[in-house]
């Protein structure tokens, strides 16, 4: 393990980006280890980066976006990292442990070389801002450990695999809601070969077309070669491959994702769908003149466009949420609602901003006709869980406990809901 120094600067959420729905396995056979991810976002400014080491760091190529914060990446010495955002589960274990306040997976790969030294750092700190994301390591010897805040779930397996859920909380499998977790595990139980086809096989059957959270580049990691085998926006036909020797003596540098791929067509008219509807998004966030904010949507040229759209005044009312203006981020979130009055996910943000402002009532207004859009969806519990948080705030404990049983019915591995079931009904 290398020397490490940590810098005091803020956690700043890991870096990792909200909303995302990205999965990651590691598959170890005769001998090989290949680790997959897809990484499924709304930006498609995509790049990597290369970090040298010298006698205190390992060299590292870092993948990510424009934000200049790393999703994931390797080090020289094999060690692979991706994040995943979660719903929230607050962190308990912090007592005695010693404040962390850098980028993690950064601070990782410049001074881990295997799984055990991974663990053996990260015992001795503070995850509570780990308490709505998740880290996945491997190693090239093929071991693989998930870390949420609280626990840490080991592999020498076969395969692992990491979505967005937590696994801690999961005592029967068939109860996994994930599809994208089952579907990587039913490929890789079916005794697979341990190919770059494959995996870039499992990549293509998991990977995200949804609007606004496209898998926006995937990597298969090969650990011993020291190589990542990159595609862009899910096309799984063009692949680049990248040596990381080869980019670690070239010295410190950015590479654009997309100036390494050809047949990039489908890639270059989402990327333009965004850029116009970040920019007039933009133009909204200043506006507060009715007339001219419905000139700025009756600008978005078609539909795909409004859902890009859509999805950017959103991720700007999450910010706004997180710096307690409620008032401006309900606007966008209304907004939100008047483009797309079917979509279960404006009115479940209306509910989270009343209840965040206090409007209990409100929030459970919106909360059901949330719910009421959606009824069937196995997603559906974290309406049904917003519901009974905000019955219970609005003092109806019988309506809380209602809504949080049927949470429990729809996800019943997630303990955090039996233990807010269990300490209401005691509380009676």
């Amino acid at each position: 393990m290398k020397k490490i120094t940590i810098i005091l600067f803020g956690f700043y959420l890991l870096g990792i980006t909200a909303a995302q729905s990205c999965t990651m396995f590691r598959l170890t056979m005769n001998g090989k280890t290949f680790i997959g991810n897809n990484e499924d976002f709304s930006c498609p400014y995509t790049r990597f980066w290369v970090e040298p080491g010298d006698e205190n760091s390992y060299g590292v190529i870092f993948f990510g976006f424009d934000n200049g914060f790393p999703q994931g990446g390797m080090n020289e010495k094999g060690l692979v990292v991706d994040g995943f955002s979660t719903t929230e589960l607050p962190v308990q274990n912090t007592q005695g442990k010693k404040p962390f306040n850098g980028i993690l997976m950064e601070e990782v790969l410049k001074c881990c070389s295997t799984v055990e030294e991974v663990e053996n750092l990260i015992i001795q700190y503070d995850l509570s801002h780990l308490s709505s994301a998740q880290l996945m390591f491997a190693d090239i010897k093929g071991h693989s450990i998930i870390v949420e805040g609280d626990e840490i779930i080991h592999s020498t397996d076969t395969f692992q695999i990491c979505t967005n859920f937590y696994q801690s909380q999961i005592t029967d499998e068939s109860n996994i809601i994930c599809q994208r977790y089952k579907t990587a595990r039913r490929l890789l139980s079916g005794n697979p070969e341990p190919t770059i086809k494959f995996c870039t096989a499992i990549l293509d059957s998991v990977h995200s077309e949804r609007p606004y959270n496209k898998t926006q580049y995937s990597n298969i990691y090969d650990p011993a070669q020291g190589v990542v085998y990159l595609y862009l926006f899910h096309n799984f036909d063009e692949v680049v491959k990248i040596d990381l020797q080869q980019e670690l003596s070239e010295g410190k540098h950015v590479t654009e994702l997309a100036d390494l791929f050809q047949n990039n067509e489908l890639y270059l008219t989402y990327r333009t769908h965004y850029t116009e509807a970040e920019k007039l998004s933009n133009q909204l966030l200043m506006e507060r003149d009715p007339e001219k904010i419905q000139q700025i949507v009756g600008t978005l040229s078609n539909n795909e466009q409004a859902k890009i759209f859509y999805g950017s005044i959103a991720r700007k009312a999450d910010l706004l949420l997180n710096q307690n203006k409620y008032e401006r981020a309900m606007e966008l979130f209304r907004l939100g609602a008047l483009l797309f009055p079917n979509s279960w996910h404006s009115w479940l943000k209306l509910g989270g901003v009343s209840y965040a402002s206090g409007d209990y009532t409100m929030a459970v207004n919106y909360f059901k006709k949330a719910i009421s859009i959606n009824p069937d969806s196995p997603d559906t519990w974290h309406g049904w869980r917003k519901l009974g948080d905000a019955c219970l705030q609005s003092g109806d404990k019988e309506a809380a406990i209602a809504s949080y049983e049927k949470a429990a019915r729809i996800n019943p591995e997630n303990m955090d809901l039996q233990n807010r079931l269990k300490e209401i009904k005691k509380s009676e």
